[in-house]
């Protein structure tokens, strides 16, 4: 039996159809309020790759640049991600992540709201915030974290 991962997908249509379909597809989904059209599903490369076929010019999958594959996230990535958009309200959406979110130096947060959450500290919109992303699909910023809550991950 395949492996399952955690994949991400825009939603272009949010019919009831395709909200049904997607409900009853028995896959393990994540959705938040703060990025509406995103979804996200626990499942094998195959049943993905099945979904996305069925769901044709309703659901894009995103995969690795220049390949067919879909993009399995890492567990820790979306770990991460769960956690921080998990707090309504708490998170800014970050439209077109870019590559300089990725680079710089890791922290996890120790304390608070966001504990265990891992990212990269950033300046955005004026403010230091922890910016959580999945490399590729989507980075979201967290309000202001005390550096007293924040630890270097090496």
């Amino acid at each position: 039996m395949e492996e399952s991962n955690w994949y991400a997908a825009r939603r272009f249509n949010t019919s009831a159809v395709t909200e049904k379909y997607i409900r009853n597809s028995g896959i393990e989904i994540f959705r938040t309020p703060q990025l509406r059209n995103f979804i996200f599903f626990h499942c094998d490369r195959k049943t993905i790759e099945m979904l996305a076929f069925d769901l044709y010019g309703k659901l894009f999958v995103y995969h690795d640049p220049g390949e067919r594959m879909p993009k399995a996230i890492p567990l820790a990535q979306m770990q991460s991600f769960i956690l921080v958009t998990s707090c309504p309200g708490k998170v800014i959406p970050i439209p077109n992540p870019t590559p300089g979110f990725t680079c710089g130096q890791r922290v996890r947060v120790t304390g608070g709201m966001f504990k265990g959450a891992e990212g990269v500290i950033r300046r955005y919109k004026g403010n230091k915030r922890l910016i959580v992303s999945i490399s590729g699909v989507v980075a979201v910023a967290t309000c202001y974290i005390h550096p007293s809550n924040l630890e270097v991950v090496e």
